[in-house]
C-alpha cells in the first residue's frame, strides 16, 4: 500500500511527462497546420506571380519559347517538339504584346543600305511592308509570312546589357493583322526553329530595341544546322569586329525559289531556300552609305537553308554583293557612291583585317 508521500512523488513525476507529451502533440499538430498554410500560400503566390517577375537567370522558359542558336541542336529541337507544354504555348499566344505601347516607334534604325525593295508603310498587297521599330527596320512579306530583309547598325555600345526574360516571341501589330503572321509553335519542329534575323544579342543595351527582335516579323524558319552553324559563326565574327572598335552596318534577308516553294507543314509560312547577310564594316564616324570609302570592307554570305549543312564556318559561304543582287533582284549598294559601289560589288568577302583610318 502506497503512502501519501509516495502518491505525491508519483504525481510529481507524471506531471512533467504529461506536459512533455502535450507539448510534443501540439508541436506536431502546429507543424502540420503551418505546412498546409504555407503550401496553400505558395500555391496562391505561384498563380499570382507574372512571368515577367521571374529572375534574370531563369531559363526554363527560354528553352521552349525562344530556342536560341547557342543552346539548341538537332536532338534538343526534337525533344522540344515532342514535349511541347500546351499551357506554355497558350501563354505565348495570349500574353500581351510588349510592343503595343504606342503606334509610333520610339526610334528606328537608319537604312544604311537604303530601302532595297521600296517597301512601303501602306503596302496593300502585303508583299513589301515597311515596319520601323526601335533598333531595326524590316521589309516584311505577309504573303510569305516572313521577312524580306531586316536592317540594323551594330556598335560596341549595343553589346553592353542583359538579355530579356522571358524570351518571348510576339505578334507585330504593324504587320496588318494576325492573318499575315505565323507563330513560333507553327515553325518549331524536329529540324526547324525560329531564327531572328536581327539577333537579340546585337541589341542588349536597349530593352525596347531588344524587344523588337522578338517580333515575329523578324523571324524566319531556319534549319537548326544553319542557325547553329555558319549563321551563328558569322554573327559572332561581326561582334568580334565591333569589340575591336569597328562599326557593322548590317542587312540580312531571304531568298526563295518561286518554282519550287517550300512551306512549313500545316501552315502558310514559306521556308526560305537561302539566307543572306551583308555587313559593311567601317571605322567609327561612317554614318551613311555616302561616307563609305576604301577604308571600309563589305562582307557578304549566302547560306543554303537546308538541314544537311555540315560546314559551320561562315567563310565557306562567302559571296559577293553582285551575286546576291542577281539572285534577289535587289541592289545592295544602291545608296553608295558609284565608284565605291563598283569597287565593293565584286570584291570577295573574307576574314582579312579591316584597315583603320
Amino acid at each position: 500500500m502506497m503512502t501519501p508521500i509516495s502518491n505525491i512523488k508519483r504525481h510529481q513525476l507524471q506531471l512533467p511527462m504529461l506536459l512533455g507529451v502535450g507539448a510534443l502533440v501540439l508541436g506536431i499538430g502546429g507543424s502540420i497546420v503551418r505546412d498546409r498554410m504555407l503550401t496553400t500560400q505558395e500555391s496562391a503566390d505561384t498563380k499570382a506571380i507574372p512571368m515577367d517577375a521571374l529572375p534574370v537567370n531563369e531559363t526554363r522558359t527560354s528553352e521552349f519559347i525562344q530556342p536560341l542558336a547557342s543552346v539548341i541542336d538537332d536532338e534538343t529541337a526534337s525533344k522540344l517538339a515532342r514535349r511541347a507544354d500546351l499551357r506554355m504555348m497558350s501563354y505565348m499566344r495570349d500574353r500581351p504584346d510588349l510592343s503595343r505601347a504606342g503606334s509610333t516607334p520610339t526610334g528606328k534604325a537608319e537604312l544604311f543600305f537604303g530601302n532595297l525593295d521600296r517597301a512601303s508603310i501602306d503596302d496593300h498587297e502585303h508583299r513589301h511592308s515597311l515596319l520601323e521599330h526601335p533598333g531595326l527596320t524590316i521589309s516584311y512579306s505577309g504573303q510569305n509570312r516572313t521577312a524580306n530583309w531586316v536592317a540594323w547598325d551594330l556598335t560596341e555600345q549595343d553589346l553592353k546589357g542583359r538579355p530579356l526574360m522571358p524570351r518571348q516571341l510576339s505578334e507585330d501589330v504593324r504587320a496588318g493583322g494576325a492573318q499575315w503572321l505565323g507563330t513560333a509553335d507553327q515553325i518549331i519542329s524536329e529540324k526547324l526553329i525560329p531564327l531572328q534575323l536581327c539577333p537579340p544579342q546585337d541589341r542588349l543595351a536597349d530593352r525596347t530595341a531588344q524587344q523588337s527582335t522578338y517580333l515575329m516579323t523578324n523571324v524566319v524558319p531556319s534549319y537548326v544546322a544553319v542557325t547553329n552553324g555558319p549563321w551563328q559563326d558569322f554573327e559572332q565574327h561581326c561582334r568580334g569586329l565591333v569589340k575591336q572598335g569597328f562599326v557593322c552596318h548590317v542587312i540580312a534577308g531571304t531568298m526563295f525559289d518561286e518554282l519550287h516553294p517550300r512551306m512549313v507543314p500545316k501552315s502558310n509560312i514559306r521556308i526560305p531556300d537561302a539566307l543572306w547577310k551583308a555587313v559593311l564594316v567601317s571605322p567609327p564616324g561612317i554614318s551613311s552609305a555616302n561616307d563609305v570609302d576604301a577604308h571600309c570592307q563589305l562582307l557578304v554570305i549566302r547560306v543554303p537553308n537546308r538541314p544537311d549543312i555540315t560546314d559551320k564556318s561562315w567563310q565557306a559561304y562567302t559571296t559577293t554583293a553582285a551575286a546576291v543582287d542577281a539572285a534577289t533582284g535587289l541592289n545592295l549598294l544602291m545608296s553608295f557612291k558609284p565608284d565605291i559601289a563598283a569597287m565593293l560589288r565584286t570584291a570577295p568577302s573574307g576574314p582579312m583585317p579591316v584597315p583603320m583610318r
